[in-house]
């Protein structure tokens, strides 16, 4: 299986517009959420969560992008 990055290359508008859960902006609840924020930093702590990405805020300003 291929990621978004290996078949597009990463497009950045103001910031990556998807970000894995393994990178320190997926950990911020005021750019990623909530939810992805608290599955990121369960991630971070050893927690078993399934591998995903999350469209931060800001990402939505550039269609052709998503």
């Amino acid at each position: 299986m291929t990621t978004l990055d290996e078949r597009h290359g990463l497009v950045e508008a103001q910031g990556p517009v998807a970000v894995p859960l393994d990178q320190p902006l997926a950990a911020l609840p005021l750019r990623a959420g909530a939810k992805a924020a608290n599955l990121a930093r369960a991630a971070s702590a050893g927690v078993p969560v399934l591998p995903g990405f999350v469209v931060p805020d800001g990402a939505h300003d550039d269609p052709a992008a998503l």
